[in-house]
């Protein structure tokens, strides 16, 4: 099986048009748009009709199997598209898979959809048998030096010219959200369609932007603001952003603060931004943190996200948002009741 990312995608299309494509990862834009080129490039070679299927335990097998079977009217090349969740590939899903492989022939391309494969999944015979003849493309969000590449490459394919301080800013606040990243990408081309696009205009894009990051409410709790922090803790919880990212966000830049607290009476906090390579538009509000914070309050902070991943665990979805307010609070150095400070999971017990 051959395995590419999916910048890799276009070069392999160009050169042959595989039978079967398997595009799996955690990210759904890079996943629909890896789908959609391939489509794009299969229809240009006759493939005019396409058929989607979504795998559940409602799924009709014998109508998937006809449609691998017949032809259109008016085309003989056919796109099936079946698309499926982790969760949803079971021992059933497995041998309905392994009996169409074997109903797989030269008129039919096969798109598999899904979400990140577990280990045990990629070692199925399905997975082996789909994927021999076929690409698996990894459709995971790139991350910190990653996501700077992709940023860097996906801007040139446009033509949009970026300094770089303005792709390290996009960086930080769209880590994890290439959709918002692209909108953002058509966006600076209506603005500036023939100028370079500095530090500045992708800070005043930003800051006029009504999509909140996780990253819009970290530099609001680092620099104090209760108000704007609490109304973008709202916004994210309205849009069902995914709670575990959020949580893993925080959690990284209290991490962060409490290392940087612990050493600064050691060591000159410049030295210490270089050494844990903090960018250098966040200087002023990481300092302003550590100046503010003391010790005990990022160790409570600490416990709380401890404390909201047990939530999590324990599908007490309300009480994430409640622990994610009193943080909030309590980086904003708003005095609360000691009774906040308790492990609110432990209210299953009364």
């Amino acid at each position: 099986m051959i395995q590419i990312y999916p910048e890799q995608l276009t070069l392999h299309l160009y050169y042959k048009l595989q039978h079967s494509y398997l595009v799996f990862g955690n990210d759904p834009f890079l996943i629909q748009e890896s789908v959609d080129k391939i489509y794009k490039v299969a229809k240009k070679q006759g493939f005019s009709e396409r058929s989607y299927y979504l795998l559940d335990t409602t799924t009709d097998w014998n109508a998937i199997y006809c449609f691998s079977q017949s032809c259109s009217l008016f085309s003989n090349k056919q796109v099936l598209i079946l698309i499926a969740t982790t969760n949803n590939i079971t021992t059933i899903t497995s041998k309905h898979l392994i009996k169409l492989y074997n109903l797989l022939h030269s008129n039919l391309l096969l798109i598999l959809q899904c979400g990140k494969l577990t280990k045990a999944q990629k070692n199925s015979i399905w997975y082996k048998k789909i994927g021999q003849n076929g690409i698996y493309i990894n459709c995971v969000t790139p991350v910190q030096f990653k996501l700077l590449q992709w940023i860097t490459k996906r801007t040139k394919e446009m033509s949009i010219s970026l300094d770089n301080q303005a792709i390290k800013l996009l960086c930080y606040y769209y880590e994890g959200n290439l959709l918002a990243l692209n909108q953002l990408f058509n966006h600076l081309l209506l603005l500036y369609p023939n100028n370079h696009i500095n530090l500045i205009n992708i800070k005043n894009i930003i800051n006029n932007s009504v999509n909140f990051t996780p990253y819009h409410l970290i530099d609001a709790l680092l620099i104090g603001k209760i108000k704007r922090a609490l109304y973008i803790l709202q916004q994210l919880r309205l849009e069902c952003y995914e709670i575990i990212i959020l949580l893993r966000i925080i959690q990284r830049e209290i991490i962060l603060l409490l290392k940087l607290k612990q050493q600064n009476n050691n060591k000159n906090l410049k030295k210490l931004f270089d050494e844990y390579n903090v960018l250098h538009f966040r200087h002023f509000f990481i300092k302003t943190a550590i100046q503010r914070l003391s010790l005990n309050k990022l160790q409570i902070a600490i416990q709380l996200i401890t404390q909201a991943e047990l939530s999590l665990k324990n599908n007490y979805n309300d009480l994430i948002w409640i622990k994610l307010e009193t943080l909030s609070m309590i980086l904003c150095d708003k005095v609360l009741p000691e009774i906040f400070f308790h492990d609110s999971t432990n209210q299953k017990n009364n």
